[in-house]
């Protein structure tokens, strides 16, 4: 069987220590919410592309960036719920509130300003529907592809995030129930290749094969996303499994397989296995590495700190884009566009920092330090529980 982390010491001072943050994790977010700020750095902007970013722009790099966050994102949600079971006496119920209150606040906010910014309150253009915002609102939109993407600029991923959420305990316990590392990766392997087929199927469907919006949503909606997530769920339980030596040989002929699927992907027109797929694995490679050797390249004071505050910054560095715009500050270098491009990137950057940072340590830490004392509540008569402190995952 698949173990989880051994259980700590329930005295205070070992659970803050045995909920500590990682800073390799931080900088994959900050890595990741780069690769977001970076594709759509280009946005509003009447000065194409130099060649070598149009070709950077061919591989999807917002949504690879996406994709390395929910490789994390689930990574760390094994991390914390398989420690905080030892501790908590309603892991689950707990896990559902934290979640609530550390992506719903914030994210309400946005939906309320995107809609101010679109005019929602006076004319409505968009034609938002109240079934639309009310989707939204609780993180259903993900079920519509009319609806998945149009409020919140980016808020699909959002969506589809939440649905993880919703099902992440259930997954946590489907792999506790593995017995080895091995049926783990073929069983996230059957389940990437049934997704693949499924999606390859609604691609031959003629009404969708018209509609480039729902050809989209085919790549959006949670199955075709759910076999990143199980990358990270089996890049945590490959970390934490005991004798990881016995298992060399598979590992070998396993990463040999799919070297040569790629290979194959790349002369056939018949795509087995999803780009997206491939760069999870990618992630959950680069993920493994730097747990081991957190290279100054990737993880630095930057990376960490533009990582802690990426889920404001996600959230609000279209609105950023969309007003730098209007206030005619999107095109500095208009005779050089390789200039002019790093120049947008890094206001960009420098802009939406600024705003994440104030929404970071106010909404963000405000509402998160809310649901933990609402859990701190309901568990301050469980023996094993101690109020942690410092912000965990």
């Amino acid at each position: 069987m698949l173990k989880a982390l051994k259980k700590p010491n329930s005295k205070p001072e070992a659970a803050t220590k045995f909920l500590k943050r990682y800073d390799y994790i931080d900088a994959l977010r900050g890595i990741a919410i780069i690769g977001v700020l970076l594709a759509h750095a280009g946005l509003y902007s009447s000065i194409a592309y130099p060649h070598w970013l149009q070709s950077f722009a061919e591989i999807n790099v917002g949504p690879r960036g996406v994709q390395l966050f929910y490789v994390v994102s689930a990574f760390t949600l094994c991390v914390s719920f398989s420690k905080r079971k030892n501790f908590e006496k309603h892991t689950t119920l707990n896990f559902y509130i934290r979640r609530f209150f550390r992506i719903a606040p914030l994210f309400y906010l946005a939906v309320i300003f995107y809609l101010w910014q679109q005019n929602y309150w006076t004319t409505n253009p968009y034609h938002f529907s109240l079934l639309n915002i009310l989707t939204t609102f609780t993180f259903t939109n993900g079920v519509s592809p009319a609806f998945i993407n149009n409020i919140v600029f980016g808020g699909w991923s959002i969506a589809i995030e939440s649905t993880f959420y919703l099902l992440f305990p259930l997954l946590f316990y489907v792999f506790t129930k593995l017995k080895t590392i091995k049926a783990a990766l073929i069983f996230t392997l059957i389940i990437a290749i049934a997704m693949q087929i499924l999606r390859l199927y609604l691609l031959t469907i003629p009404m969708i094969q018209r509609n480039p919006d729902l050809q989209t949503y085919t790549f959006q909606f949670f199955p075709s996303q759910l076999p990143v997530f199980l990358i990270g769920i089996v890049t945590f339980f490959f970390m934490h499994t005991e004798n990881i030596n016995r298992y060399k040989k598979f590992m070998t002929f396993f990463f040999l397989g799919i070297a040569v699927l790629m290979v194959m992907q790349i002369i056939s027109p018949f795509k087995l296995i999803a780009g997206h797929y491939m760069y999870g694995l990618i992630f959950g490679l680069l993920l493994f590495f730097l747990s081991k050797f957190p290279v100054k390249l990737l993880v630095n004071r930057i990376t960490i700190y533009i990582g802690k505050i990426s889920f404001s910054l996600y959230l609000c560095h279209v609105a950023v884009i969309y007003w730098l715009s209007n206030f005619g500050l999107n095109n500095y270098l208009p005779a050089n566009p390789y200039l002019n491009f790093i120049l947008r990137f890094i206001i960009l950057l420098g802009f939406s920092s600024i705003v994440a940072s104030i929404l970071f340590f106010t909404v963000e830490q405000g509402f998160i330090s809310l649901g933990k004392k609402i859990i701190d509540r309901h568990e301050k008569n469980s023996p094993s529980y101690t109020s942690v402190a410092v912000r965990t995952w």
